[in-house]
């Protein structure tokens, strides 16, 4: 009996969660938008902004991470931030891929009290801005 609480506080708490990006884009509705920059560009300033600013470790509660990957023979790159202690919890997924000579960039943000706020932020970084949030 003592281990069965335990287990189902840890189930309970994961409920709400995104364990992957696929299950925070099945949650939220995306925002997209449209850039005449190219995808490599706009992928390079999305990547760069979130893991100067929501990249951090709070020691035993766990961190909070930016994972990056661009698949330039594919067309596209994609940037997730999430947080990770006994299982992770996906908070926002962004895909930017080529389209024409521009490109396309695709956010879902939840999970979290302020989703929209993260969302704004990689829409501002995708234009140019170098602003690290004050949460």
């Amino acid at each position: 009996m003592r281990l069965a609480f335990p287990i189902v506080l840890t189930g309970l708490a994961l409920a709400g969660c995104s364990t992957t990006p696929t299950d925070l884009e099945q949650k939220t509705a995306p925002t997209v938008l449209e850039f005449k920059e190219n995808y490599q560009e706009i992928y390079r300033r999305v990547a760069k902004q979130a893991t100067r600013c929501l990249k951090v470790d709070v020691g035993e509660g766990g961190s909070f991470e930016v994972d990056t990957e661009l698949y330039n023979e594919l067309g596209y790159g994609e940037v997730t931030y999430s947080h990770g202690s006994l299982a992770r919890n996906y908070y926002m997924s962004a895909k930017i891929e080529k389209v024409g000579e521009g490109s396309r960039l695709t956010v879902y943000s939840g999970n979290q009290l302020a989703p929209a706020r993260v969302r704004d932020l990689v829409v501002e970084w995708a234009n140019g801005s170098t602003a690290c949030p004050a949460f």
